[in-house]
């Protein structure tokens, strides 16, 4: 039979790993080739001594092939021999020292987005929650190779001026300090890792850590007895001068290969290194976390996304964007203050900006969406 025939018949459970996708298959023959009619029987049971029916046997059904890509919509879990590679090199990388290892997943990606992928990990009712999805463009023009995307961080490291909040999602707490510097927060909780590398990604890039950003006032951290938090312009709207999140869960797409690596990191005390029953334990761990991740991303039905019609002109120079907070002769003035203290010698670069507001009910990711389409 043809293959649409074949894949009428049967049920395909595609179970990958990081080397080769395994395609598992469970038969379902028709309820011919299981079984012969009524009539089939009669007739074979009338049939003389001694002679066999014309009709041959039916044929078995086909092997399954030893490798073929993942299937759309297949499970998430790894067979047992897959498993048990991963197991062996989760082992070798904790005997060679490394504290933080990674369990590793490939998935084919011409059919999933990063925008996709995002939506997949962060619905509606998570939107508030922190997550990431950073994309790139080269030469203004040209997709860049790699795109990232993070949910649900293990610890969030979080400071208004001096004070400095530390959340440990694993273990559900909440510390808050006043550091001289909250930058060595962050530094601190990285100065022990000894990550593992990943084959088939070349080293440098990102394939887990810290996300965040860090405002123009974190230079008061370095600068902290020449620029002040009390010289600072007036705050009116309370941000974090930081806001840093450790993912340990990230999805990493080849733009170029079109394979999306699904990634969870597993930290390894030195309690799990020495005991075989607790490294076993750390390992079930980050494969169930993986396997869950990749589930989030193959799970039907798949979130909808609005096709988003284009119905402006995106070669026009755009309209007003609305109020601003300061006024056209607030801004030259400001321009003008800024020549004089380069004249001076005070600074050698000004950025300069304005707040534009206006009323929207798009949300942060429509506006994302957006905004890919009109950055160029």
């Amino acid at each position: 039979c043809n293959m649409k025939k074949l894949l009428q018949q049967l049920d395909l459970l595609a179970a990958f790993d990081n080397d080769a996708a395994l395609l598992r298959c469970s038969g379902r023959m028709t309820a011919r080739a299981q079984a012969p009619s009524a009539a089939e029987v009669e007739q074979q049971s009338s049939a003389p001594a001694g002679t066999t029916s014309a009709r041959p046997p039916p044929p078995p059904p086909p092997a399954p092939p030893a490798t073929m890509p993942v299937l759309p919509g297949s499970v998430a879990r790894a067979p047992a021999d897959v498993r048990a590679g991963a197991r062996a090199r989760f082992n070798e990388a904790v005997s060679a020292g490394a504290n933080v290892v990674p369990m590793c997943r490939r998935l084919m990606a011409d059919q999933l987005t990063p925008v996709l992928a995002y939506r997949c990990l962060v619905r509606d009712a998570d939107e508030s929650l922190p997550s990431f999805l950073l994309e790139s463009v080269v030469n203004g023009d040209q997709q860049g190779r790699y795109s990232f995307v993070g949910a649900r961080p293990a610890y969030e490291v979080l400071s208004r001026q001096s004070r400095v909040t530390v959340l440990d999602h694993m273990k559900g707490t909440r510390e808050v300090t006043v550091e001289r510097d909250p930058m060595c927060v962050p530094e601190a909780l990285s100065r022990a890792w000894r990550p593992a590398a990943i084959e088939g990604l070349p080293e440098g890039v990102f394939t887990g850590g810290l996300v965040g950003y860090a405002g123009y006032d974190t230079v008061r951290y370095v600068y902290n007895e020449k620029l002040p938090f009390s010289s600072a312009p007036p705050d009116d709207r309370g941000l974090l001068d930081m806001h840093l999140a450790l993912y340990n869960d990230v999805i990493v797409f080849d733009q170029a290969t079109k394979i999306a690596w699904a990634i969870s990191w597993v930290h390894v005390s030195d309690a799990e290194r020495d005991s075989d029953a607790a490294r076993t334990a750390a390992f079930d761990c980050g494969a169930s976390r993986v396997d869950h991740l990749v589930e989030m991303l193959v799970q039907e039905p798949k979130p909808s996304l609005a096709a988003g019609e284009i119905m402006v002109d995106l070669s026009r120079r755009p309209a007003s964007p609305g109020a601003s907070n300061m006024t056209e002769a607030e801004f030259l003035g400001a321009v003008s203050r800024g020549e004089e203290h380069i004249a001076a010698g005070d600074v050698f670069q000004l950025v300069l900006s304005q707040r534009f507001e206006r009323r929207t009910y798009a949300t942060p990711f429509e506006i994302y969406r957006a905004l890919r389409v009109v950055n160029r």
